[in-house]
């Protein structure tokens, strides 16, 4: 019998493979690397921290749940707590059709609802920390944005710029400008070798999209009309992070203080992907003692063959004794069998579920909030849903909400302010009593429309 070891292989994936794709928590050192000190870099790779949000099943599970309980909810234009006359209730109105049309035609490339166009935003920013939002205007006027990849984009250091920004005076209910001085940034986004340079909103400053030169309004007038002709001015960003920022003011996932975690659990699910495609079959090791029959050498090399065909096969290796050991056994032929490295469906299942509640409480949720039911009551799932309401998903609302309050803004808005609705809805029964209340305590209809919207 042939006495090379005759094997195959469960795992094509080694530990050095699975370790490549999970991204590294170093400092980028690209822009040493690039020579560029025009731009800053942030501290962990995000197109590799994108992509892992796709190989872990819980953690897709946390981004779902924070994207449709954050920015998945209806909005609706509170009417600002002002003393209207009667004359203004046409403008009202007028008012209101006009901007829920912007916002329903909000997305240029016309592919999203406005709710659908917010869900995209969020799962950005939950992904990746980052969401990069390109304002499109008609003058000074917004008329729509597009979503930029954050996996394309890198800023230049901030400068400070005093600009004159809007905002909204309560005491007349209009809205003014003030003069103020604001850091800005540029925004480079490289697809394919060509490169893009954005500006910061509210940035009045001419920036060229193509060079990314900035040229104050002196400077611009000062020019020719065919070296203006040259020039495309850039458009302007807004960037959405989370509340951590890292040293180059990238936004960092919530998720990553469990990134350890996520990487654990990764290798855990492809172990036991293999484990089961492979038939559930681990590596053999057989013994021989004394010399095989011709039956049993064809058998084995037979059955190591078949196995070789399956490309995560189990290993079977075949240990023969020299001649002098198989003299030394009469004759006899013993063969043993044993399983090495055995796998069983229930490998790791303690560490693999621990890692799981670890990943969902640094998404800022509970476990019944990714569907996970089993210890639930009625009592406590209100509980929880209201805690991560309260604690996860308003908070990071305020964002978005904020944004649109900017466009409106920009758009002249002045009897309404956006707002999201609360994840977390009573049943009607309940509305209904809290309503009867607020009626009781002798709310005038205003206010008590305004209660409700709340």
């Amino acid at each position: 019998m042939n006495d090379k070891y005759i094997q195959t292989y469960l795992f094509e994936r080694t530990p050095t493979e699975i370790k490549k794709s999970i991204p590294s928590l170093s400092v980028s050192n690209s822009e040493k690397e690039n020579g560029d000190i025009d731009i800053l870099y942030p501290d962990r790779d995000i197109a590799e921290l994108h992509d892992l949000t796709f190989k872990s099943s819980i953690l897709g599970q946390c981004i779902n749940s924070l994207v449709n309980g954050i920015y998945g909810q209806d909005y609706v234009l509170k009417q600002r707590d002002l003393d209207f006359r009667d004359g203004d209730k046409e403008s009202i109105k007028k008012e209101y059709n006009n901007t829920c049309e912007r916002l329903d035609n909000l997305d240029v490339d016309g592919f999203s609802s406005f709710t659908t166009l917010i869900k995209r935003i969020g799962d950005d920013i939950e992904r990746t920390g980052n969401a990069y939002i390109e304002i499109l205007k008609k003058g000074k006027t917004p008329y729509g944005i597009r979503i930029i990849d954050p996996k394309t984009v890198n800023h230049s250091p901030d400068e400070l710029v005093f600009i004159s920004r809007p905002f909204y005076d309560r005491d007349s209910g209009d809205w003014k400008t003030e003069r103020r001085p604001q850091y800005f940034r540029k925004y480079i986004q490289t697809v394919n070798g060509n490169t893009i340079y954005f500006k910061s909103l509210f940035d009045n400053r001419i920036v060229d999209s193509k060079t990314g030169k900035v040229y104050s309004t002196k400077e611009y007038n000062a020019l020719e009309k065919d070296e203006k002709a040259q020039i495309k001015p850039a458009n302007e960003v807004y960037h959405f992070t989370t509340n951590s920022l890292d040293q180059n003011g990238y936004g960092i996932p919530r998720w990553i203080n469990s990134y350890n975690a996520i990487a654990i659990n990764i290798e855990i699910e492809t172990n036991n992907y293999y484990w089961f495609e492979n038939g559930m079959k681990s590596d053999l090791v057989i013994t021989t003692i004394g010399g095989l029959s011709k039956q049993s050498q064809t058998m084995i090399e037979e059955q190591a063959k078949d196995s070789a065909k399956n490309t995560n096969a189990g290993k079977p290796l075949i240990i023969t004794p020299d001649m002098e050991t198989a003299m030394m056994s009469e004759g006899k032929e013993v063969i043993d069998i044993k399983e090495v490295n055995k796998r069983s469906e229930g490998q790791f299942i303690t560490l693999y579920e621990k890692n799981n509640d670890l990943i969902i409480s640094s998404c800022g949720l509970h476990k019944i909030s990714v569907g996970l039911s089993d210890g639930y009551n009625r009592a406590t799932a209100q509980a929880s849903n209201l805690n991560v309401e309260n604690n996860t998903y308003e908070p990071s609302r305020q964002a978005i909400i904020e944004f649109i309050n900017l466009l409106f803004a920009m758009w002249g808005v002045k009897y309404h302010k956006f707002m999201l609705q609360s994840s977390a809805r009573q049943s009607i029964l309940e509305r209904a009593m809290i309503i009867k209340q607020l009626r009781e305590s002798g709310l005038t209809f205003r206010e008590l429309r305004n209660e409700v919207q709340d």
